[in-house]
């Protein structure tokens, strides 16, 4: 026969853990005794009968047929002791942990077992039990009575336990718990502000509950004068304990307000013999401060406790379901940390013939993060860690034990909190020591540097921009031209420059000049909003501001770069030493206040940046431009390879997509680079292949993806990465992490260590060190720092005197970290609202401010989400009878802030939250939603298969067609992603610049269809003139199937220049494919004359292309053959291809010309062996190219023919077989590097020629 009864609420907490870790042992519980002695097995069996006869718990089972569960209470368990099992002294923990680890399965089994072990002559006597019907208080009564009954069987006695009467429901009423609820959800209000634990590793989705465990023994001594404390304070040694644990808390957290759990009995008085489950956790909140006492603490925890039992009639299950679920974590709510004192009470007892000792019996498993157990013992109180080993480190739980243990030995009750010091005078000083890696050095000044660079290798190529290149000698000669053109305006000595220019070699040559005066430049992007650029002016004052022509309109005091005409004479300039000290670059970034903050800083900054580093080699690297001029990654990406006789290599769009980013990396061998964390992101999930040549890539800008990091450790097993990270005020980089190939997943990247000649402290609230594991603020001092801001009562708040070193400053960073056990620093977040988008700096304060100027805004809020993805979402709070017009609100905003401040969404709201402490709770704001009240579904098929891949990648649904891409949570990175996509849905080539200037599905739709001629497959419009009245150069592209080539060229020629490109559709023959490219030609121009052009075996093709247009009666004016292949290579079969290759690797062997023979058998070898997809793509496209049908007939219809070969490559003999008359030139260089600088501009200089003359006929 058996009875049912429901679960008690604390039980459905248990029950429902339970349903979610079914094969975790995570609530057993245990029991062990050893026995000494004659131990009647027989006996010991009727002993437990009768104990299971008497508590119902031990008769139960619990069903599982509903969904909260039930107890199924049997009136008989048929219990037979098993078979004792005899095992070895060394495998006895070992057995007595398998029978503890084993789950209890609901249904199926009464939740208690027992188990005995037999070494030698002694037992071990286990039993488990689950925690659902048990609790510690039951543990007591089961030992008790077990072995009074035992004696009594023993004695031949009657046993005379009471009789243990059950009242009914043990659970509470409805109306204590309604009386209840009030108070617990006042007191947890405001719950997700609070102070979190801070874990070494990724919390998984479904947690790790295995266990460790690490623990202390504070002595009787010790603990005396706590007690002491106690009494003096009217309270319990618990109250002072907790109370000193808060303090760790706090420290630990750098949070003030902190959840810590406890436990009750929750056992009213008649049920104190009762074995079940009725044990209830209180969650304790405590609010801490720097200024509070310790007695003012103890005072406040006596009285939180007595206020907390008062209402401990609530389970703490019905407290979790009273709150807010979508806040409440469902495995750990609302409690991480278990905090609790008992008495170890191991009873000791003979038995008759036996003598039993009852033992420490200990889970493998934790069902919290983190419990903190003390123990009263006869030798003091042992303190006990257990905590999640899958989330916690050992050294974490040991730091935060010494701690402790510090904290207890050492408190004086009269202290504050803030000026509480956890760290020993040695340990501080070891920290010093640790942390000084300054080396007195002598700085120069940053042009200094350059021009020695400039002495010792005047021909090395110091910077590369879209095929043109400047030599070292070149860049220090036009420095020098510009620097004596700024002096004759008399602006004054040390002037500040404010530069407004795209990445640009002029840009570069601007601020080297600036340099070279003694002066101080200042970077802006030239979309920055007008209003913003006169903030900066009005800030920093400059003497002249260097721009180019479109930007002129606004702007005081400007020089125009395009006025410059640059010479190849030797031109001197004595350049100004202002000393290293003095500011090479003022940077703003985003200001709180609404004023954009400008930050100087000092030439030993940017030399401390990139000269004599660890963290990356500089020397003979190719190191790519590609951050915006106003982002200070800049610095390192310019300086880095100019102060080093490195090459600086500057992207050649404004916009970055794969395709551009990988045929730069490929095209320029860029071996170094600098990418944000978000565009790192993108490249690692789209193409990751693009960077395999990459010998070290940077990253950072804000906190990095493990999983991206993971992936790229994979697919770029030759790349070194590195974490960069540093706010603008110490340089570019503070602390860099060479990412190791064997990285450990961890919760996050860490940002490592300070680089050469940088000091960082990772200090409390009074500015005082942490031991490592414990968060703090990070400090930031040495060489790298910045002079100040621009504002002197801004830099007396951030840079403020460093207590560890006499007569020095340190940055305060707002960034709160802590140290890795190895000595790495971790970055965990921010003490203020400070952001990081896209790698940008924002104040999120700076857009409120902002808003909050409109006349019919009374408050504004701003939040970031990150969510599907990264972006801001305003919350607007309006005044009384007042409207709201989002378009108008955007384009105010437009005007004041640069883009990528601009939020993606607004919100009205009609009240705004606050917490207890009676600030915004942005928390709890509400998750953006979509509003369908002004939505224009897409039109057509081509407007709806687009609206889905925007929708894909973009945080709204339900795109309408009038949407902004950009007001909608798009950017740059985004339409990276998208363009591929578009792409391959039309089956066309289109730019990414299309994105931006079509920036809703109708225009893009519209530009697609009405704009057919705009969007090319092949053509690739490399310079135009938006004039429309230059003659056009069409030139055919080189084996690879790319035009890349071409760009130095096509700035060199006075017409407009197209590239066309070979697709990755593969032509059946060579007629076919020139017949697309001349369908396309004649989108762009409809009728002659023609100017045909190729190079490589593109030459071939270009003949096949005047031939077609021959034949439809349109005039070619010029056929340019730049270096051409052998006009029969068509005729070879693949296997001659090879031959001929294999030949010529041989004969450059027996020549001894080794190093061309080495390049040339890998040539060969990576053609065949290539696992990247690109350069696999790039083989095929080769292959086919050269292995066509042959079915052409080389003819050459035209009668102007141009023959540019160089010197080492000529097949002009077989060549004039077809075309007599064909005009022959020899240009400087080789066929690597015809197209480069300064080869390229004396080839378009001959192009040119031929132009003018047939324009003019």
């Amino acid at each position: 026969m058996k009875s049912t009864k429901a679960l008690s609420i604390q039980q459905q907490r248990i029950f429902i853990v339970h349903q979610l870790c079914k094969n975790i042992p995570l609530y057993n519980i245990s029991l062990l005794f050893r026995v000494e002695g004659d131990l009647d097995i027989v006996v010991l069996e009727k002993s437990i009968q009768t104990l299971i006869a008497r508590h119902d718990a031990l008769r139960t089972k619990i069903s599982t047929d509903k969904t909260e569960g039930e107890q199924l209470i049997f009136d008989e368990n048929h219990f037979c002791l098993p078979d004792v099992i005899t095992v070895e002294k060394s495998q006895l923990d070992r057995a007595v942990q398998h029978n503890i680890s084993q789950p209890f399965h609901f249904d199926q089994e009464f939740l208690f077992r027992v188990k005995i072990f037999k070494v030698g002559e002694k037992h071990i006597l286990s039993l488990v039990f689950h925690h659902i019907v048990v609790d510690g208080w039951s543990l007591k009564i089961i030992t008790k009575e077990l072995f009074q009954i035992y004696s009594n069987y023993v004695k031949n006695q009657v046993n005379q336990l009471p009789q243990i009467k059950y009242h009914g429901d043990v659970s509470r009423s409805a109306t204590v718990l309604a009386k209840n609820v009030k108070f617990w959800q006042k007191q947890l209000a405001g719950m997700e502000e609070m102070g979190s634990l801070i874990y070494d590793f990724p919390v998984a989705s479904k947690p790790d509950f295995t266990m460790a465990r690490q623990l202390i023994l504070m002595k009787k001594e010790n603990i005396n004068p706590l007690r002491t404390v106690a009494q003096q304070n009217n309270t319990t040694l618990f109250t002072v304990l907790l109370s000193l644990f808060q303090i760790i808390m706090f420290r630990y957290t750098q949070h003030g307000d902190v959840i810590i759990g406890t436990v009750s009995h929750g056992r009213k008085p008649q049920m104190k013999g009762v074995v079940g489950f009725f044990v209830n956790t209180l969650p304790i909140r405590c609010m801490l401060h720097d200024q509070m006492s310790v007695t003012e603490l103890i005072r406040q925890t006596h009285l939180k406790l007595a206020e907390t039992y008062c209402h401990e009639e609530i389970p703490f299950h019905h407290i979790v379901q009273s709150l807010d679920s979508h806040k409440i974590d469902k495995y750990f709510p609302v409690i991480q940390v278990i905090f609790t004192l008992q008495k170890l009470d191991l009873t000791y007892q003979e038995l008759g013939s036996i003598k039993v000792q009852q033992l420490r019996s200990q889970n493998s498993v934790c069902p919290f993060p983190l419990m903190v157990l003390l123990r009263e013992t006869h030798e003091g109180i042992q303190v006990t860690c257990n905590y999640h080993s899958a989330v916690f480190r050992e050294t974490t739980i040991t730091t935060i034990l010494k701690l402790y243990e510090h904290l207890l030995l050492n408190v004086s009750l009269d202290s504050r909190i803030g000026d509480i010091g956890l760290f020993a005078e040695e340990q501080k000083q070891q920290f010093i020591a640790v942390n000084c890696n300054r080396k007195p050095r002598e700085y120069q000044c940053v042009h200094h540097i350059f021009e020695d660079c400039a002495q010792a290798t005047p021909d090395r190529v110091a910077v590369s921009h879209q095929g043109i290149c400047l030599s070292y000698w070149e860049l220090n000669n036009r420095a020098n031209q510009l620097a004596l053109v700024f002096t004759k305006k008399n602006i004054g000595k040390q002037p500040r420059v404010l530069v407004i220019l795209e990445r640009s070699i002029d840009y570069i040559v601007t601020i080297l000049a600036i340099l070279k005066m003694g002066g101080t430049y200042i970077s802006i992007s030239a979309d920055t909003p007008h209003f913003r650029q006169e903030q900066i002016i009005r800030q920093s004052k400059p003497q002249l501001i260097v721009t180019r022509r479109p930007y002129l309109a606004h702007l005081p005091k400007t020089y125009h770069i395009d006025r410059m005409q640059w010479t190849s004479k030797n031109c001197l300039f004595s350049s100004v030493d202002p000393g290293a000290n003095a500011a090479a670059y003022i940077m703003f970034t985003s200001g709180s206040t609404g004023k954009p903050k400008g930050i100087a800083i000092p030439h030993c900054g940017i030399v401390r940046l990139v000269k004599d580093v660890k963290y990356v080699d500089l020397e003979n690297t190719r190191v790519l431009q590609m951050s915006n001029l106003a982002f200070d990654a800049s610095t390192f990406e310019i300086w880095g390879p100019l102060l080093n006789n490195s090459c600086c290599v500057i992207f050649p769009k404004q916009h970055f997509d794969i395709e551009s980013l990988k045929w730069v990396i490929e095209k320029e061998n860029i071996t170094t680079m600098w990418l944000t964390s978000s565009l790192f992101n993108v490249v690692i999930d789209d193409a990751p292949q693009i960077l395999a040549c990459i010998k070290e890539l940077l990253v950072g800008g804000e906190a990095l993806s493990v999983a991206h990091i993971t992936k790229a450790l994979k697919c770029l097993p030759n790349t070194t990465l590195i974490n960069g990270y540093g706010p603008t005020e110490n340089t570019v980089f503070t602390c860099c992490y060479k990412i190791p190939k064997s990285f450990a997943v961890m919760r996050s990247i860490p940002i490592g260590k300070p680089i050469n000649n940088t000091q960082v402290y990772i200090l409390d609230q009074k500015k005082q060190p942490v031991l490592p594991g414990v968060a703090g603020e990070l400090y930031v001092s040495g060489d790298g720092l910045a002079i100040g801001y621009l504002e002197e009562e801004l830099t007396k708040e951030k840079f403020v005197p460093n207590p560890f070193v006499e007569n020095d400053v340190m940055y305060a960073s707002g960034d709160i970290c802590r140290y890795l056990a190895d000595g790495n620093i971790e970055y965990i977040g921010r003490k203020d609202r400070q952001i990081k988008l896209r790698g940008y700096r924002i104040e999120l304060s700076e857009i409120e401010h902002y808003l909050q100027m409109l006349p019919n805004i009374r408050k504004a809020f701003v939040k970031l989400f990150t969510t599907p993805c990264k972006f801001i979402v305003a919350y607007l709070y309006l005044k009384p009878h007042c409207t709201y017009c989002k378009d108008s609100v955007k384009q105010y905003l437009k005007h004041k802030l640069p883009d990528f401040m601009i939020p993606q969404q607004f919100i009205l709201i009609d009240t705004y939250p606050v917490t207890t402490n009676g600030k915004v709770d942005y928390k709890a704001l509400p998750e953006p939603q979509e509003f369908a009240n002004d939505l224009v579904s897409p039109q057509g098929e081509l407007e709806q298969s687009i609206a889905k891949i925007w929708e894909a990648h973009l945080p709204k649904s339900n795109i309408g067609r009038f949407d902004d891409f950009f007001e909608i949570g798009g950017d740059s990175l985004k339409a990276m992603r998208i363009l591929p996509e578009i792409e391959s849905l039309v089956g066309k080539k289109l730019d990414i610049e299309n994105m931006f200037h079509y920036t809703t599905i109708q225009s893009f739709c519209e530009f697609l269809n009405s704009n057919e001629d705009r969007v090319y497959q092949h053509l690739v419009p490399i310079k135009v003139s938006e004039s429309g009245d230059k003659a056009n150069i069409f030139c055919v592209h080189t084996g690879h199937g790319e035009v890349f080539s071409y760009y130095g060229l096509a700035q060199h020629v006075k017409c407009n220049f197209y590239g066309i490109r070979a697709s990755s559709k593969l032509y059946p023959d060579m007629e076919t494919m020139a017949q697309a490219y001349v369908d396309e030609i004649k989108k762009v121009q409809p009728q002659g004359p023609y100017y045909i052009g190729g190079a490589c075996i593109g030459t071939i093709i270009a003949v096949q292309l005047a031939k077609l247009l021959n034949d439809c009666g349109d005039k070619v004016a010029t056929l340019f053959l730049i270096d051409p292949n052998d006009p029969h290579i068509y005729e070879y079969s693949r296997a001659r291809v090879w031959f001929k290759r294999t030949r010529k690797a041989c004969q450059k062997m027996f020549r001894m010309q080794f190093a061309e023979f080495w390049q040339d058998v890998k040539g060969l070898l990576y053609r065949k062996m290539s696992k990247n997809a690109h350069h696999r793509k790039q083989i095929k496209i080769r292959d086919h190219l050269f292995l066509l049908p042959k079915n052409i007939r080389l003819c050459l219809p035209v009668q102007k023919v141009a023959f540019f070969h160089v010197k080492d490559r000529c097949f002009i003999e077989k060549w004039k077989k077809i075309c007599p008359l064909l005009q022959d030139h020899v240009v400087p260089g080789n066929h690597q590097n015809v197209f480069l600088e300064p080869q390229v501009a004396k080839l378009a200089g001959k192009l040119n020629l031929y132009i003018e003359s047939s324009c003019d006929s």
